[in-house]
């Protein structure tokens, strides 16, 4: 267990112990949002990438790093992260937040889609992602929002 947030540099010692061959893919994901440190998210990632060029990175993340920053950080993410996955949640502003309780109230939801647009000009993967549990109905309200987005929807199955 973590019991504090580590800095780049202790990071990039974790990552000195291993063989970044035997990666697949780097994710920043976790309990809490990765881009609330989007400067050590993107730093941590130029590193990865100058010793593996090809390493796929990817963020989880909640798509409100612009209103936390207020600004765009979006162009930040251009070299470093291959994907990012956001959580849509709901098909609607409403259940969003609902679901959410985002501190930015109700503006979430649209900043949020507003963030994977964004996205899309300097990541080459945008993912918006569900849970099943939704049901269908919503799921294909999702999809039309992913597709009037130019994004990809990811449908995760709920577990316990």
């Amino acid at each position: 267990m973590v019991k504090k947030e580590p800095t780049v540099e202790e990071v990039i010692h974790e990552f000195q112990k291993y063989d970044l061959d035997d990666f697949k893919e780097v994710v920043f994901c976790g309990f809490g949002e990765p881009l609330e440190r989007v400067e050590d998210v993107v730093q941590i990632a130029g590193i990865l990438k100058h010793f593996r060029r090809d390493l796929p990175i990817r963020v989880n993340t909640n798509g409100l790093a612009n209103l936390i920053h207020q600004r765009d950080i979006t162009p930040e993410l251009k070299g470093r992260i291959d994907t990012v996955s956001i959580s849509l949640n709901a098909p609607d502003a409403k259940e969003y937040y609902e679901l959410t309780r985002s501190r930015f109230g109700m503006k979430s939801y649209q900043a949020m889609l507003d963030f994977a647009a964004s996205c899309r000009d300097y990541v080459p993967f945008v993912v918006l992602s569900v849970v099943d549990i939704i049901g269908e109905e919503k799921i294909q309200k999702c999809q039309q929002i992913c597709d009037e987005l130019g994004v990809q929807l990811r449908v995760r199955p709920f577990e316990e």
